[in-house]
């Protein structure tokens, strides 16, 4: 598969408390994200290109107590921008949401 662009960004774990899930004492953190992905391509005489930047981000980690052993992490994170395809000698903005 040809590269079509550049991923970058942070995840930011931030203590929540102690509770219990399955029987067990678990750590539990909340996770947000910003993520930027830089969209480059070209193929068969059709370029693409944009930008996508995170537009709200949530999540939970949650970390056995006892063993220091991640028990789940659940993130959900929603990207949006506009992308640029030329085809043909037009470009045409495409407004785009990813979650």
């Amino acid at each position: 598969m040809p590269r079509i662009g550049r991923l970058s960004g942070t995840k930011d774990f931030r203590f929540s408390g102690i509770a219990a899930a399955d029987g067990r004492e678990v750590a539990e953190f909340a996770v947000t994200c910003a993520v930027s992905f830089d969209a480059s391509a070209e193929a068969s005489g059709v370029r693409l290109r944009g930008i996508l930047t995170t537009r709200e981000s949530s999540g939970t980690a949650r970390v056995d107590a006892a063993s220091g052993r991640l028990v789940s992490l659940e993130s959900k994170a929603t990207l949006s921008g506009t992308v640029s395809v030329e085809l043909g000698g037009q470009m045409y903005a495409v407004p785009t949401q990813q979650t």
